[in-house]
């Protein structure tokens, strides 16, 4: 099976999603962050190379679907953001 697999802008990391989403150092090729529960790859970086953001599957207890961006600046790497949509209300929620 093929699996997407995404370079950041500068080149500094690469994220390929199969059994989950990883991302990689591009230069040494070390695991960086990994999210096992990403079931399709659904990913982009933004284009200044700092975020990763990705797709998170619907809750059907509340018919919501979010994103995950993924700060590859933070300290201790990586600060993770989550936003949720809810159609019900037109709400935004972030987290």
């Amino acid at each position: 099976p093929e699996h997407p697999i995404a370079f950041s802008p500068d080149g500094k990391w690469f994220a390929a999603a199969g059994a989950g989403l990883t991302l990689y150092d591009a230069a040494t090729l070390e695991v960086r962050w990994r999210e096992p529960n990403v079931p399709f790859g659904v990913f982009a970086f933004s284009p200044d190379g700092r975020r990763l953001a990705h797709a998170l599957p619907p809750r059907a207890s509340d018919a919501a679907h979010g994103v995950r961006v993924i700060d590859l600046t933070g300290s201790p790497f990586p600060v993770v953001r989550d936003f949720a949509f809810t159609y019900e209300n037109g709400t935004t929620a972030m987290t």
